[in-house]
C-alpha cells in the first residue's frame, strides 16, 4: 500500500519487507515498542540467534543505517544499552504491515520472553523488561485481552524459565498461575485442556511455596499471600472443572478437600476477600452441579455458613461488598432450608461427619449479621443452647474448626450479647471463670485450624490469657503479631475490645507511666492494682496531659489491638 510506504524511506521499506534476521530484529524491537517496552540489547540478539546463526556487522549495519530504532542506557552505570522504536505510534504500524496477525506478535513477545536468562549484570534489566512485558500483555494491561489466545503457551513459556533455565522467581510463578487461569476462561477451550493447564497452574504455585518452605525460594510477605490465594482459587477452579466435565464424585471431592485447605491456609495470611470468595462459589457451585451424598452435601452446607460468618461487608471495597452481596444471594438460592433430618443427622454421625453437629447447632443458634450490634434475650438464650449442644458433643467436634468457631461465637452471645469480632472496643467477659471457658475454646480452635490459624484468633486468644495472668505468653503472643503484621494489616491498630465490668461498662484504672517506648509518643504504663501488668500509651489519645516519667494518671480505660493492651481514655 503506497500510503504506507510514503511513511519511510525506500531502504527502511526494504528492511521492513525482509524476512531474515534483519526483519527478526526489526519484528522484535517493534512489537516491544508498540508496548512501550524497550528491550535490553544483549536480549535482543540471544532471542535473534536463538532461530539461526547472527552475523553481527549485518545486524550493526541495521542499527546504524535505518533511522526505525532509538537507544538508551538502562541505569547511570551504563551496565545494558535499551533498544526502542522511534515511536510506539510507528512501531505498531510496523507490525500490522509485517505480522498481519496478534497471534504473530504474541509469537515475538514469546520469543523474548523465553530468551531472558538469570546470569550475567545484565539480569536485572532483562527481568525488568520481562515484569513490564507481562503486565502489557496481561488481561489487566492496556491491551486487557487481545493476546488471551496465546496466554496458555506464555504461561508454559514461564514455567520453561523456571525449569530449564533456574530463574525461580515467585512472582514470575505467579504469573506462570495466572497466565493460565486467565486461559482457561475462554468459552471455546476445551474442558480436558482447561483441566491440564489448572493442574500445570496449581503444580507451580505448590513449587513456589514449597520451595519457600524450606528457604530455596525467598519472597516478601505480599507476595506469600498472592501465592496462597492463588492455590486457593485454582483447587476451586480445578474442583468446578471436573464438575463441568462430570469426573467421578471421588475425585471432584477430593479436588474440594484440597480447595478447603487451601482456603483455610489463604484467610490465615491475609485479609483479602478473595480466598473468601473462593469458599462461597466452590461449595455452592458444586451443589448445584453435582450429585452429592448426603454427607459431602452437609459439610458443602456447613462450609459454606463458616464462610459467610468470617465475611463482614462493612469491611469490603465497594465493589467486592457487591460482589459479595449477588454471591451471597445465589447462595441462598442453592442453599434453601438448612435444615437436616434425623436420619440424615445419624449418617453422619455413623459416618465420622461433624458437619451434622454444625447444622444443629446453626439451627439452634439465633440468627445474625454483620449488621447485629447486640442480641436480644431471647436471641443469647438461643445461642446458649447451641453452645451447650455443641459443649456435650466436644469429644466428636474437637478437631472441627467449624464447630468450635460457631461454638466461640454463640458461647461469646450468651454471656455478651455481642458477637466476639465485630464491631470496636467491645465488652470482655468480666468473671474469671467465663475468661477462662472462653480461653479454653479459643486454644481448641487454634489448635484445630494448625498452621491455618487466623490473626483474630490468636488476638483472641492473647487477650484472654492477659486477662486470666497468663501474662508472659500473651506478651509473645503480641509480639508476634505485631510483627507478622505490620505493614501487612491496615486492621492490626484497630482497639477490638476493652475491659469491661459486669455490666459491660469500662472498668476504670489508675497507673504509674514506667517508661518511654519510642520518643515522646509512646510510653509503658504500670497498673495499680493486684494484677501490676503493664499497658501501651500513645501521647496522643492523651493530649490534655503532660506525659512524663513518673506520672500518676486516672480514670482511663485498656483496650486491646494486634500491638497489645493500650490504654485508652473514657469519653
Amino acid at each position: 500500500d503506497d500510503s504506507y510506504e510514503s511513511l519511510f524511506s525506500s531502504e527502511q521499506v526494504k528492511a521492513i519487507k525482509s524476512e531474515d534476521n534483519v526483519g527478526r530484529t526489526i519484528d522484535l524491537v517493534m512489537v516491544a515498542g508498540s508496548l512501550n517496552c524497550s528491550v535490553p540489547f544483549n536480549l535482543l540478539l540471544r532471542t535473534v540467534s536463538s532461530r539461526s546463526s547472527l552475523d553481527l556487522a549485518n545486524i550493526f549495519d541495521i542499527f546504524g543505517g535505518l533511522d526505525l530504532f532509538r537507544w538508551e542506557w538502562a541505569d547511570n552505570e551504563y551496565n545494558e544499552l535499551l533498544v526502542k522504536p522511534r515511536l510506539a505510534l510507528e512501531a505498531d504500524l510496523i507490525c500490522r504491515r509485517r505480522l498481519g496477525s496478534t497471534e504473530k506478535e504474541a509469537q515475538r513477545i514469546i520469543d523474548l520472553i523465553g530468551a531472558i536468562r538469570s546470569v550475567g549484570v545484565e539480569r536485572e534489566h532483562e527481568m525488568r523488561f520481562l515484569f513490564n512485558m507481562l503486565h502489557q500483555v496481561g488481561p489487566n494491561g492496556p491491551r486487557r485481552t487481545r493476546y488471551r489466545e496465546m496466554y496458555a503457551d506464555i504461561g508454559r513459556t514461564l514455567t520453561e524459565l523456571r525449569t530449564r533455565f533456574g530463574i525461580e522467581h515467585p512472582s514470575i510463578i505467579l504469573q506462570e498461575s495466572a497466565f493460565r487461569r486467565h486461559a482457561v476462561r475462554k468459552n471455546t477451550i476445551e474442558h480436558n485442556l482447561k483441566i491440564k493447564l489448572l493442574a500445570e497452574a496449581r503444580d507451580a504455585v505448590q513449587t513456589a511455596i514449597d520451595g519457600m518452605a524450606v528457604g530455596s525460594i525467598s519472597a516478601s510477605k505480599r507476595t506469600q499471600r498472592f501465592l496462597r490465594v492463588e492455590l486457593a482459587s485454582l483447587y476451586g477452579f480445578i474442583a468446578y472443572s471436573q464438575a463441568e466435565t462430570q469426573h467421578s464424585n471421588d475425585e471432584i471431592w477430593s479436588s474440594y478437600l484440597a480447595t478447603r485447605s487451601s482456603i483455610r491456609r489463604a484467610v490465615s495470611v491475609t485479609d483479602s476477600y478473595f480466598p473468601l470468595d473462593v469458599g462461597l462459589w466452590t461449595p455452592t457451585d458444586l451443589l448445584q452441579k453435582c450429585e452429592m451424598s448426603e454427607q459431602q452435601k452437609a459439610e458443602l452446607t456447613a462450609d459454606i455458613y463458616d464462610i459467610l460468618d468470617q465475611i463482614n461487608p462493612d469491611a469490603l471495597d465497594p465493589e467486592q461488598r457487591e460482589k459479595f452481596h449477588v454471591r451471597k444471594l445465589k447462595t441462598g438460592n442453592t442453599l434453601g432450608d438448612r435444615g437436616i433430618s434425623a436420619s440424615a443427622f445419624s449418617n453422619l454421625i455413623e459416618s465420622g461427619s461433624t458437619a451434622g453437629f454444625y447444622l444443629q447447632a446453626r439451627n439452634l443458634a439465633p440468627e445474625w449479621n454483620h449488621q447485629t450490634e447486640v442480641f436480644s434475650t431471647q436471641a443469647r438464650t438461643q445461642a446458649k443452647d447451641a453452645a451447650d449442644f455443641l459443649d456435650e458433643n466436644m469429644d466428636l467436634i474437637a478437631q472441627d474448626a467449624r464447630c468450635l468457631s460457631l461454638l466461640l461465637e454463640c458461647r461469646w452471645i450468651a454471656e455478651l450479647g455481642h458477637r466476639p469480632f465485630i464491631g470496636q472496643r467491645q465488652p470482655l467477659p468480666a468473671a474469671y471463670t467465663t475468661r477462662r471457658t472462653l480461653l479454653e475454646i479459643v486454644r481448641k480452635l487454634n489448635e484445630a485450624y494448625g498452621e491455618a490459624t487466623r490473626n483474630v484468633t490468636r488476638y483472641l486468644a492473647a487477650v484472654l490469657m492477659w486477662l486470666t495472668g497468663e501474662e508472659k505468653l500473651a506478651v509473645e503472643t503480641f509480639r508476634d503479631l505485631d510483627w507478622e503484621t505490620e505493614y501487612e494489616d491496615s486492621s492490626r491498630v484497630i482497639r477490638r475490645h476493652m475491659i469491661t465490668n459486669t455490666d459491660s461498662l469500662p472498668t476504670k484504672f489508675s497507673g504509674r507511666v514506667e517508661a518511654e517506648s519510642r520518643s515522646g509518643s509512646h510510653w509503658i504504663v504500670r497498673l495499680e492494682g493486684e494484677s501490676r501488668q503493664t499497658v501501651g500509651l500513645r501521647s496522643k489519645d492523651f493530649s490534655h496531659v503532660e506525659i512524663a516519667y513518673g506520672r500518676q494518671l486516672h480514670d482511663f480505660g485498656v483496650a486491646f489491638n494486634f500491638i497489645g493492651p493500650i490504654a485508652t481514655p473514657l469519653r
